[in-house]
């Protein structure tokens, strides 16, 4: 289990979980002065951890950067100096990352390569889209040919990946407002559901038919002040 945050002694923690406690097995203390990791996600074979925030060199430079997990230590891949990588998912088949930012109008959500096998991170993105708010969560499809993402400002939009050619897509019929800022997101396992958590205690799930969203259901928790984080069974 890999946990990311902010503290005095580490903000990358690794852990085993044997069914009943969790047991330390490796940690990493970011060295900038503001460090904080917003972000963290498993490569799909579980041998590479990628991890988003701020603060992570002696130079307090902002980015992300991809670790080598042993069964015992943290070894470091790559790294891209960037912004503040508040939000990241790997694709399907571990070959690409894509991290949205905190930059400012705009902001910025990326797509790098991975080679797994010779252990390289290419820090030129291969494709880019804009948003005029920050990219907060963003996550791919188990197809891996859409990545979904939203934004402080309740917007919530899909992007159609193109692998062979690689290029980003906004597909207009998915753009859509909803609530208050929108953290949550999950795809269901066929990827004909989206799940969308806001910050004003509303969830609500959407059909998508590899063009558009339509609005299935939607529902307040009247006892949470916000849907920060949310998934499907798959």
């Amino acid at each position: 289990l890999a946990v990311g945050g902010k503290s005095t002694s580490r903000d990358l923690s690794i852990y085993d979980f044997n069914g009943s406690s969790l047991n330390l097995i490796e940690s990493v203390l970011w060295a900038g002065a503001s460090h904080r990791i917003y972000s963290v996600g498993w490569h799909p074979e579980g041998q590479y951890i990628a991890a988003g925030g701020i603060g992570f060199n002696a130079g307090n430079e902002d980015g992300f950067i991809i670790y080598k997990f042993d069964g015992s230590s943290l070894i470091t891949i790559g790294s891209k100096v960037r912004d503040k990588g508040y939000c990241l998912d790997w694709d399907p088949l571990g070959e690409y990352v894509a991290v949205g930012y905190e930059i400012g109008d705009p902001d910025y959500l990326e797509v790098y390569e991975f080679d797994a096998s010779n252990e390289i991170l290419y820090t030129s993105p291969i494709v880019t889209a804009t948003h005029s708010s920050t990219f907060i969560s963003t996550k791919w499809s188990s197809d891996g040919n859409y990545i979904a993402s939203s934004h402080y400002t309740n917007e919530v939009e899909i992007y159609s990946f193109n692998r062979s050619v690689p290029s980003l897509t906004i597909l207009p019929e998915t753009s859509k407002s909803i609530g208050g800022s929108l953290y949550g997101l999950s795809w269901s396992s066929d990827d004909n559901y989206l799940a969308i958590g806001s910050w004003d205690n509303f969830l609500e799930v959407d059909r998508f038919n590899g063009e558009s969203l339509s609005y299935v259901l939607g529902t307040t928790f009247e006892n949470a002040a916000n849907v920060n984080a949310i998934s499907f069974l798959n």
